[in-house]
């Protein structure tokens, strides 16, 4: 294990980075709780319980723990997406650097929700990924850093709201290299010139909708696929830009948590979105309120292999990821085709092989996950296009796979 081999070098980091130390601390002590019990989550060597009075410690480092427990944490063993510890314990949990050497950031902050008492706080310090720091660290990629899955503000503060805490707030220092700094640097509020970021919540348990908690779900899974490097929203955009010029009237098919109408909104159309599912609608209303482009999209409860709509009625036709998860994908294609004008575009994309191992490798970790149906999608759409007379382009990219096609003739 990296940290239990390099302990000692971790440690002594901060007595060459004393004033890059001293600063972390004064930040957090901006919204540490002055009494109470707390928690850090991978204490490490006690560097930031032991002179903060964080009296409690978990980590996997056994020798990082041993240091600790000199500096007169109580740390046990332990990792924090598994907590020994009973529900509500800990009138604060503290996690400090740690986020970004975790694989699975979602499960440990839920952890900590667990063991934090109503309206406990959580206090958070990160390396912004976005800041200057986090850029250097990425670049540099030091013995430790080269481990690491730095996070932005946005991300932490995303992940926090799916899991119920509010009222937040942000501090931030350490305004230039940690090994140029020659004074011990003032906190400030806010975010975006800082390389170190303290983000502060309380734990909430306001009761929430079916919906709202399919919201967080479609979100909780958003997030653990871009911290394996799926970015579904970066990949839709993808999509578009893959697929050139467009115009309206546009159809999206499948709209599921509605990424790909959102995407098309914000990017200035209107469209009108079906998908069978009127909860999943019910999320992508919730998302698009979320971009403030609700008033762009029309949601319809249809089955995309029976589309209700007359032949050649839109000039782009487009399905991001709903292929896998129909039981007559051809017959979705074949009605993609119906419904689309002459000289418009068909836009089919979904997950190729690499993401379908990925989606079934995600699913080990998190069973919201559903594991991804094989499908051949040369098979699926290339050969209905061939059959049906459509000449199209294909383009491969990271975990997604586009089929571009255009509709140069009536079908019959």
């Amino acid at each position: 294990m990296l940290f239990n081999k390099y302990y000692k070098k971790y440690d002594s980091w901060y007595e060459r980075n004393k004033l890059a130390y001293l600063s972390e601390l004064e930040t957090i002590r901006k919204v540490l709780p002055k009494k109470g019990k707390g928690l850090e989550i991978g204490v490490g060597t006690g560097r930031f319980a032991a002179p903060l009075g964080i009296k409690f410690g978990i980590d996997p480092s056994g020798n990082m723990i041993k240091v600790a427990r000199k500096r007169g944490v109580d740390a046990k063993l332990g990792y924090g997406e598994h907590l020994t510890f009973k529900n509500a314990s800990f009138d604060y949990v503290a996690i400090i650097i740690t986020l970004a050497f975790t694989t699975e950031p979602y499960m440990l902050l839920k952890e900590a929700r667990r063991v934090l008492k109503k309206n406990g706080r959580i206090i958070i310090g990160i390396i912004d990924k976005n800041s200057y720091l986090g850029k250097f660290y990425q670049r540099k990629k030091g013995i430790f850093y080269k481990h690491a899955n730095l996070l932005s503000v946005e991300e932490v503060t995303d992940l926090l709201k799916i899991l119920g805490f509010n009222n937040f707030s942000y501090y931030q220092s350490i305004f230039d290299y940690p090994n140029r700094l020659n004074s011990v640097q003032k906190p400030q509020k806010g975010t975006g010139r800082g390389g170190f970021v303290v983000i502060s919540g309380y734990k909430s348990d306001e009761v929430k909708s079916g919906i709202l908690r399919k919201f967080e779900q479609y979100e909780r899974i958003r997030l653990l696929f871009k911290q394996y490097g799926y970015d579904m929203d970066r990949e839709r955009q993808r999509v578009l830009k893959t697929a050139g010029r467009i115009k309206q009237p546009i159809l999206d098919v499948g709209t599921g948590p509605g990424r790909m109408a959102y995407t098309l909104a914000q990017a200035g159309f209107r469209l009108l979105t079906i998908d069978i599912s009127e909860q999943a609608q019910e999320v992508a209303r919730i998302y698009a309120k979320k971009y403030k482009v609700l008033s762009k999209i029309r949601f319809i409860n249809m089955d995309a292999g029976y589309l209700k709509f007359r032949d050649n009625s839109f000039n782009t036709v487009i399905s991001a990821n709903l292929l896998h998860d129909v039981k007559n994908p051809e017959r979705v294609v074949d009605e993609m085709i119906r419904v689309c004008k002459i000289r418009g575009k068909i836009i089919i994309s979904d997950l190729n092989k690499k993401g379908k191992a990925l989606v079934n490798r995600v699913y080990r970790i998190n069973k919201e996950v559903h594991r991804s149906r094989v499908i051949d999608l040369d098979k699926v759409v290339g050969a209905r296009f061939n059959a049906q007379g459509i000449p199209f382009n294909k383009y491969v990219g990271g975990f997604i796979t586009t089929f571009v096609g255009k509709k140069d003739r009536k079908i019959t």
